[in-house]
């Protein structure tokens, strides 16, 4: 029959082994954090946590043991999340008026612990971030009451910049019987996330061209979309500031641009579209 001292000593044989894979874990976290903030990516997705604690849980045998090691892998994904946070304490992120605005709001909601500097339009934010002054800058891309934003549009369309993620902001218009008022908040980086998300739910892309003016030109690009099962949420079109009378467009659609199929179509669209660009990702 084993000793007491038996058993310690076996968990102190794991303990020891733990040790080292949480060193190697949290150094994992470290290269997460830097791509998130080369991204613009929030610290935490909580869709992502509970799809790998019910995988995770299926590992372990032993009913009674299985809550532990949930409540156990919970408080893991806890810790690497904080060490993440204090690893972007510095990421600086711009946004447009001050902490009354929907933009501080969505700013704060995107990365509670960044540090965040106000601006008074969209252009100095945008470049300042292309400029590497800045991190991201969280711009709005539309309103439900009043539609989209064209200066950002534009800047969409002509600058270097990319989206990585998405937020909501909503609150009562006044002076319009209670209407609900939403604006779209988008955070623009310089990197453009390239990971396949295969799995996700959710996921949605953004892409501005232009085509040749001729009869079936738009067609042409719209029919190879759908032809690759992706669904369109808008399709919008703006004016060429150099250019009278032509336009560039912009889609928002649903699925993962990612994946194999993602690349195949936008490899058929660079055949008929000019400056065509993919604008980012996000779900």
């Amino acid at each position: 029959m084993s000793d007491i001292n038996d058993y310690r000593n076996g968990i102190n044989e794991i303990d020891t082994k733990m040790a080292e894979l949480f060193e190697e874990r949290l150094q994992l976290c470290r290269k997460i954090a830097a791509y998130k903030q080369e991204n613009s990516l929030s610290i935490r997705d909580q869709k992502v946590e509970d799809l790998k604690v019910s995988k995770q849980k299926e590992l372990i045998k032993d009913d009674e043991i299985r809550p532990y090691y949930v409540n156990f892998i919970r408080s893991t994904m806890d810790i690497s999340s904080s060490f993440q946070e204090m690893l972007l304490n510095g990421m600086k992120v711009a946004y447009i008026g001050d902490e009354s605005t929907g933009s501080y709001r969505a700013a704060k909601k995107m990365f509670p612990d960044a540090s965040f500097v106000a601006l008074n339009d969209y252009k100095t934010a945008y470049e300042g971030v292309e400029s590497g002054e800045y991190n991201c800058a969280v711009l709005p891309l539309e309103n439900s009451l009043s539609g989209e934003v064209g200066k950002v549009m534009d800047l969409m369309y002509q600058g270097s910049l990319s989206i990585n993620q998405i937020y909501s902001d909503t609150e009562e218009a006044a002076g319009n019987e209670g209407a609900v008022n939403t604006t779209r908040y988008a955070a623009f980086t310089r990197s453009l996330n390239t990971a396949d998300s295969k799995g996700r739910d959710n996921e949605q892309f953004i892409i501005t061209f232009t085509v040749k003016n001729e009869a079936g030109a738009l067609a042409s690009t719209l029919n190879i979309i759908g032809a690759h099962g992706y669904n369109m949420r808008s399709l919008r079109s703006r004016p060429l500031k150099s250019l009278p009378w032509s336009y560039y467009f912009y889609i928002e659609a649903e699925g993962n641009i990612n994946s194999r199929d993602g690349k195949d179509m936008l490899r058929e669209l660079s055949a008929i579209c000019a400056d065509l660009k993919l604008v980012g990702t996000f779900h």
